[in-house]
């Protein structure tokens, strides 16, 4: 299970380093082998690692726009 989210963690990293975006635009990319119908539990988890993210000083958000932090 931790490995699962480490890698889900770098794929989410991988994203953000490509292009900033919302939850709806870095979902198809960080949860790309998920099935669509379950994007809605997916966009919490996402949620979820972008603040651990922010807690952690790796990203930000503003106006609902993720980025990797300077």
């Amino acid at each position: 299970m931790l490995r699962h989210r480490r890698q889900r963690e770098a794929a989410l990293l991988q994203a953000l380093a490509e292009q900033p975006g919302d939850v709806d635009a870095l979902l198809p990319k960080v949860y790309w082998d998920a099935d669509e119908r379950l994007y809605p539990f997916a966009a919490r988890s996402l949620q979820a690692g972008l603040d651990k993210l922010a807690e952690e000083g790796k990203a930000s958000e503003q106006e609902g726009v993720w980025r990797l932090a300077r």
